[in-house]
């Protein structure tokens, strides 16, 4: 399964206006100030008008990413979205707060908020995926067989280190991928919930000589308890 990734981003703000009855005249005030739509609201009317462009974006390097992304960053500076595949004739669109647990309701609100629009799946946060999901930005990809793990308990969530294929230490690209790749392995809210520390580094040859674990296994470990240091 490809999904593309993109980052966007600006801070949630709602305003209703109150009409008011004025007594100079002895009448009534017969014109109330208009009602602003929400941001949410906008931004889903801007997708509507654009469904088209977004349906057929392959690489997130197209003109209306860009477009999308300012669209997002006008609800919150931490936003995300992911296009994810096309399933029985719906495109899966994926609002993420990109780990950042304060950007949460804002997920949670733009979701919420989004109407019925054909051809469209709209989801909050990424969600975990049934198979080994491989991700793709610009001309970097990584898979979950491609990380593995050591995790050990801290209170009520899990530190972890993750070990990822082919990186080096200052290889910023692949550590990026590595969170994304995480969020689809467990999903964004677990993610978030339930892990402690994360630490990054390159994977050995031998990885189960090491002791680790595939990335696959980590959700038995942190809903099931099982730890491996």
């Amino acid at each position: 399964m490809n999904i593309f990734a993109r980052v966007a981003g600006a801070a949630l703000v709602a305003c209703v206006f109150v009409g008011v009855i004025g007594c100079s005249s002895g009448k009534p005030s017969s014109t109330a100030p208009a009602v602003k739509p929400s941001l949410e609201k906008r931004f889903w009317d801007w997708f509507g008008k654009n469904t088209n462009r977004l349906a057929a974006v392959k690489t997130c390097h197209e003109r209306v990413c860009d477009e999308l992304a300012v669209q997002m960053h006008k609800i919150n500076k931490h936003l995300t979205f992911v296009f994810g595949p096309v399933k029985d004739g719906r495109r899966e669109f994926i609002v993420s707060a990109d780990g950042i647990l304060s950007a949460f309701p804002a997920v949670k609100n733009l979701v919420a908020a989004a109407p019925d629009i054909p051809g469209w799946r709209i989801i909050a946060f990424r969600q975990p995926d049934s198979i080994s999901a491989r991700i793709r930005i610009d001309d970097h990809e990584l898979g979950s067989e491609d990380i593995w793990f050591t995790a050990s308990p801290n209170g009520d969530k899990f530190d972890i280190h993750l070990l990822i294929k082919g990186a080096t230490e200052d290889d910023n690209a692949l550590m990026q991928l590595a969170f994304i790749v995480l969020d689809h392995t467990l999903g964004e809210y677990c993610v978030e919930t339930k892990l402690g520390r994360i630490g990054l580094g390159p994977l050995p040859d031998d990885p189960a000589a090491s002791g680790l674990k595939p990335l696959l296994e980590l959700a038995d470990v942190v809903n099931g308890g099982n730890t491996h240091d």
